[in-house]
C-alpha cells in the first residue's frame, strides 16, 4: 500500500476511534479526582450572609442564600448541612455557606462588595422543612436565621 494511502487509512479509521476514548487511559479519571479533591480542600466559609429566601417549588422548597465572598473569584457556592440534617436544640436546620477559594486568591484584588456577591440554592423536601422551626445559615461573620411557618 502506498504511504499516502496508509496515512489516509490511519486518519480515517484510527483517529476517530482515539477521539471516542477507546484508547483512553485511566489517568484522565485521576485528574478529575485530583481536581475534585483540591476543590473540596479549598471550600471555605463565605464572608457574610445577606439574605435567605425560602420559595415553594413543585417538589418542595428551595432555599436561596445571598452573601458576600471573602474576595473575587470564589466559585461553586453551596449550603452544607450541619449535624447530618438534624435540627439544632432550638429546632433550626443549620447550614454553612461555603464556596471554593480561587487558586490565586492571594494575588487577586479584594474587589468591591458587588463584585464579591455570591448565591447558593438548595432544594429541600416539604417533609424535611416541616420538622424544622426555621433555617439558620452561617458564614465567617455571623449568619441569618429565618423562622418557618408552613401553615399546617
Amino acid at each position: 500500500m502506498p504511504p499516502v494511502l496508509k496515512t489516509l487509512f490511519l486518519c480515517a479509521c484510527i483517529l476517530p476511534l482515539a477521539a471516542c476514548g477507546i484508547w483512553s487511559s485511566d489517568d484522565e479519571d485521576d485528574v478529575v479526582l485530583d481536581t475534585n479533591l483540591a476543590a473540596e480542600r479549598n471550600k471555605v466559609p463565605v464572608q457574610s450572609v445577606g439574605k435567605v429566601e425560602i420559595g415553594r417549588t413543585r417538589d418542595g422548597y428551595l432555599i436561596t442564600v445571598f452573601g458576600t465572598a471573602p474576595g473575587i473569584g470564589y466559585a461553586a457556592p453551596e449550603l452544607r448541612v450541619r449535624r447530618g440534617g438534624q435540627p439544632a436544640a432550638d429546632g433550626f436546620l443549620e447550614f454553612d455557606f461555603i464556596a471554593v477559594r480561587p487558586a490565586d486568591a492571594a494575588t487577586l484584588p479584594p474587589g468591591t462588595t458587588r463584585a464579591r456577591a455570591i448565591r447558593a440554592d438548595l432544594p429541600i423536601s416539604a417533609r424535611e422543612l416541616s420538622r424544622a422551626a426555621g433555617i439558620r445559615v452561617l458564614a465567617l461573620r455571623g449568619g441569618v436565621q429565618v423562622p418557618i411557618n408552613l401553615g399546617g
